[in-house]
C-alpha cells in the first residue's frame, strides 16, 4: 500500500481520502487519477503530506509494457517528486522531467500526479497552484511525422508515384523509433474520453487524424497502405525472403 502508517481513511471525493494515524490525527492525503499512456489509461496514486508536500507517487494500473515503467523507475523518475508541492505546476515537460524513451508513460504519471495534487490544494488547504503555459511543442519529429502524412497523401493520389510507395513505407518505420505508431491505446482513449494536450502531443493527434479521416473521406485504408510502420517491416521482410 503506498500509505502503509493509515489506521483510517475519510473520503473526500471519489478519488481523493484525507488518512489519519493510530492517534487520529491527520497524517495526509491520498488520491488516484488516471491518464492517457502508450498502452491505453494508466492509474497513479499520490500521497501528499498535512503541509502540502508530495511524499510518494506509484503506479497501481496500466496496460504498459512492463519495461516503460522499469525504465521510469530505474532512471528515477518518481524522486523528483520527493521536492515538489501542491501548489507547483506539475506540468510534464514544464516543471516535470519525462523519461526519455517512455515519454508517454511518464507524461501520464504526471498528469494524474497534478489532478490530484491540485485537487487537494485548492479544497484541503486552500492553496491556488502555479499556473503553467503551455507552448505548442513543434520539432523534427513533428514535422517529419507531419511531412510523411502529406507525402502519403500525395503518393495515394498520383497513380507513378505507386511504385515508390515501399520508400515511403520504409521512411514510415521512424514510428517504431518514436513510439508513436497507430495503436489500439488510441482508439481505447477515445472511447473512453482521455484526451492529451494538443500542445504537448502533436504527434498523437496527427497519427490519430491521419489514420481516421482519410479513410472516413476515401473509404480506403490509407493508413496501412502508405503509413504504417507494421506494413514496411512486413515488405522488408517479405522481399527478403523472396
Amino acid at each position: 500500500t503506498a500509505v502503509p502508517e493509515a489506521a483510517k481513511f475519510e473520503e473526500i471525493t471519489d478519488r481523493t481520502a484525507r488518512y489519519y494515524d493510530e492517534n487520529g490525527q491527520l497524517a495526509g492525503y491520498v488520491g488516484v487519477s488516471s491518464d492517457v499512456g502508450y498502452g491505453g489509461p494508466l492509474v497513479a496514486a499520490t500521497v501528499i503530506d498535512p503541509d502540502g508536500n508530495i511524499t510518494a507517487v506509484t503506479v497501481v494500473d496500466s496496460k504498459e509494457t512492463p519495461a516503460y515503467i522499469k525504465k521510469i523507475t530505474s532512471k528515477g523518475y518518481f524522486k523528483q517528486y520527493e521536492s515538489k508541492t501542491v501548489s507547483d505546476s506539475l506540468v510534464p515537460l514544464y516543471d516535470i522531467d519525462c523519461v526519455s524513451g517512455a515519454t508517454l508513460s511518464s507524461r501520464a504519471i504526471g498528469n494524474s500526479v497534478r489532478d490530484v495534487a491540485h485537487s487537494i490544494a485548492t479544497s484541503e488547504l486552500g492553496l491556488s497552484p502555479e499556473k503553467a503555459k503551455l507552448d505548442w511543442q513543434v520539432g523534427i519529429g513533428e514535422i517529419a511525422v507531419a511531412l510523411l502524412f502529406v507525402a502519403g497523401l500525395v503518393f495515394s493520389r498520383v497513380k507513378k508515384l505507386g511504385k515508390y510507395r515501399l520508400v515511403l513505407l520504409l521512411a514510415s518505420i521512424v514510428g517504431f523509433w518514436m513510439n508513436r505508431s497507430l495503436s489500439s491505446s488510441h482508439i481505447s482513449a477515445l472511447l473512453l474520453g482521455y484526451l492529451p494536450a494538443p500542445q504537448s502531443n502533436i504527434i498523437w493527434y496527427l497519427v490519430l487524424i491521419g489514420a481516421i479521416v482519410p479513410a472516413l473521406i476515401t473509404g480506403k485504408n490509407f493508413y496501412c497502405t502508405y503509413m504504417c510502420p507494421f506494413c514496411g517491416v512486413q515488405e522488408v521482410t517479405h522481399m527478403i525472403s523472396k
